[in-house]
């Protein structure tokens, strides 16, 4: 839910989020990761224009089927190309409007690359490539509308250089 501005928003939940990818006891190739939040990211939507986007984590608002299938990929930079494939999305669920999901670096050159340099500290930024369904109005904020995401699928994971939304990881 976004309470008052934007921005107050934002901060709520990067308190909240403040994220650091964690390694699951026993398991040493997989992670747990903050993905999404709903945090205000301007952007530009079809149908909308410049718009602060809300992606909703309330109930039936986020679809996470396909990533606990175990066959949604874990990508670098969203490039949806098995090149770009480091591993899996193992589970995911949304709780108190973050998105978090269990991931399992592939044990390939790349994966094992990746997976020291999370572990290390240095790749902590993680986004989610996701298609919308629904979305409508909420408000509006310093000129342009604020746009809550109602219903919308993940459909895969990635690590990047540049989030969208800085306080996941």
């Amino acid at each position: 839910r976004l309470l008052g501005t934007p921005q107050d928003a934002a901060a709520q939940v990067a308190a909240a989020v403040a994220a650091e990818p964690q390694a699951v006891a026993g398991d040493e190739r997989t992670v747990r990761v903050a993905f999404s939040s709903e945090r205000p990211i301007l952007r530009d939507l079809p149908g909308f224009g410049t718009v602060w986007e809300v992606l909703g984590h309330g109930a039936g608002e986020a679809d996470l089927t396909r990533l606990n299938t175990g066959s949604a990929p874990l990508l670098v930079d969203h490039r949806q190309e098995l090149g770009s494939m480091l591993g899996i999305v193992a589970s995911a669920q949304a709780e108190a409007g973050v998105g978090r999901a269990l991931v399992r670096f592939a044990d390939t050159p790349e994966g094992n690359t990746m997976l020291a340099r999370v572990r290390s500290g240095e790749v902590r930024n993680v986004s989610v490539g996701y298609l919308p369904r629904e979305s409508r109005q909420v408000g509006d904020h310093e000129g342009f509308p604020v746009v809550r995401v109602t219903r919308w699928e993940a459909v895969e994971v990635s690590l990047v250089a540049v989030p969208a939304d800085p306080s996941v990881g």
